[in-house]
């Protein structure tokens, strides 16, 4: 029986089990959160793509959150809300950032302070501290260190981007891994061991320099399969992000209502109102 199998097995077991257990002692109805996630990459002054955001932006749109009532969670919450069912904010909503840039800590950072935010950073394992690609001494956009990151405790939070399965692929002196997909070629077995490994480094690089458990991964491009998940899942990770818009609904005592979120890629030309129009 192969791993992918044997895996959604365990997960079928464990999702009959969890549904017995709401039958027999939850309320006749399913509490259910709505929980919009924001996505953002880069802050910076010069918004050369949809991917890059003014400070200016940035901090028009927390204050319209704040202003309108909503009330930014970390991903532990939603996780406490599935499994206990602790209570959320009447309005939650999640502020994500992808690849660990640096503008994360000189520009979002103190905005987000400012406003009574909190957010999640994804980072890239190989790239944290990094102002050059790997070995290539080709620039890059600077990332942030452990050290900045531990400077942002309790305001920013570091979950998983990949170790390296981020790879730019015309840097990558052999076949780049741009995704957490399995080649067409790979067999199962080793793209697992390949998954596994990567998922081990940049979870013992969070613990060993912030003390912190990995729980949540932000999948490369947004793309990932079943195959991905179900070994991700089985490494414990208990949310897993994607890149496609959308409301996500939490359920009570549902885990698979963490699995690939949705989230809001936030641009610079998005005004207050155009905030709040997109999230409802």
């Amino acid at each position: 029986m192969s791993y992918k199998i044997k895996v959604l097995l365990f997960h079928a077991v464990v999702f009959v089990a969890i549904a017995i257990t709401v039958a027999l002692y939850m309320p006749p109805y399913a509490p259910t959160v709505r929980v919009p996630i924001l996505m953002y990459h880069h802050i910076d002054a010069d918004p050369v793509n949809e991917w890059v955001v003014t400070p200016e932006a940035f901090a028009l749109q927390m204050r319209t959150l704040r202003d309108n009532g909503f009330t930014a969670i970390t991903l532990c919450r939603l996780v406490d809300f599935v499994d206990y069912g602790i209570p959320l904010p009447e309005r939650p909503i999640v502020i994500t950032f992808d690849d660990g840039y640096r503008s994360m800590y000189e520009y979002a950072f103190p905005i987000l302070q400012r406003y009574g935010m909190v957010a999640t950073n994804f980072i890239i394992g190989h790239a944290v501290g990094m102002d050059t690609y790997k070995d290539t001494g080709h620039p890059v956009i600077p990332r942030f260190c452990y050290a900045q990151a531990r400077a942002m405790a309790g305001v920013v939070y570091i979950q998983s981007h990949s170790h390296d399965m981020h790879q730019a692929a015309f840097l990558e002196p052999g076949r780049p891994r741009e995704y957490m997909l399995r080649w067409p070629d790979e067999s199962e077995a080793d793209f697992t061991q390949v998954l596994i490994a990567d998922h081990r480094t940049i979870s013992a690089a969070i613990y060993a320099e912030l003390g912190k458990p990995v729980f949540a991964v932000a999948f490369p491009h947004g793309i990932y399969d079943d195959l991905t998940q179900a070994i991700l899942y089985a490494e414990g990770v208990r949310v897993t992000l994607g890149t496609r818009a959308g409301i996500n609904r939490i359920i009570y005592g549902v885990p698979e209502s963490l699995l690939a979120l949705h989230r809001f890629n936030i641009t610079d030309d998005i005004n207050g109102e155009g905030l709040l129009r997109l999230i409802g």
